[in-house]
């Protein structure tokens, strides 16, 4: 079934999230005050995904933050950044969903630049591979933390 069948609470976040976005600049002199990491949301969660699937999402979540690391990363891709909007924005909705909010916000604001085609849209870009770094880390420490708690 679709993820918003099993999650309604998701897709209001999402909602409630990309509206919140949209009202705000896309400007780096407004950095978002959410914490990397939001362990509430994440036990949250948790409570609700079976173990098998927290770790599969979990792996998606981490694929996709890598892959979008990559690419702001690759010298080819600097400055197209339209075609990496779209990969911002499944990053911040997962992102969300599992309690990164700094990650989700800097996608967010990522994604609104570019789709304003805003000046600062190198500058979002850096932001968001720094968070996107800090992020990983965290997502690593759960995923171990997870396998040593369920063996």
């Amino acid at each position: 079934p679709p993820r918003s069948t099993l999650f309604p609470y998701t897709t209001l976040f999402r909602s409630v999230t990309l509206a919140n976005a949209a009202q705000q600049q896309p400007d780096a002199a407004t950095e978002p005050q959410e914490p990397v990491f939001d362990e509430a949301a994440f036990r949250c969660i948790c409570d609700v995904l079976p173990p098998e699937q927290l770790a599969e999402d979990l792996r998606i979540l981490v694929a996709r933050a890598e892959a979008l690391l990559d690419r702001l990363k690759d010298r080819e891709v600097a400055g197209n950044f339209p075609t990496l909007a779209e990969a911002a924005h499944k990053l911040a909705g997962g992102a969300g969903t599992f309690g990164f909010l700094l990650l989700a916000a800097h996608a967010r604001r990522f994604e609104a630049a570019v789709d304003a085609a805003a000046a600062n849209q190198d500058v979002l870009a850096e932001q968001l591979c720094q968070t996107i770094t800090e992020a990983l880390a965290v997502v690593r420490c759960q995923l171990a933390y997870r396998a040593v708690d369920a063996a």
